[in-house]
């Protein structure tokens, strides 16, 4: 983790800004979907 941090501060902040953006956009695509997989399950167990 700490050297893909480095490794992000060696870039210019335009460069950095353009990596990063997309990054933060597929975690969070990520997350939300991980999350409507637990509440799925929540309302299956919920069913049962």
């Amino acid at each position: 983790m700490w050297q893909q941090r480095m490794h992000f501060m060696k870039y210019s902040s335009q460069q950095y800004k353009h990596l990063h953006k997309p990054v933060k956009g597929l975690m969070r695509i990520q997350l939300s979907h991980l999350e409507v997989c637990l509440i799925d399950a929540q309302e299956e167990h919920a069913k049962n």
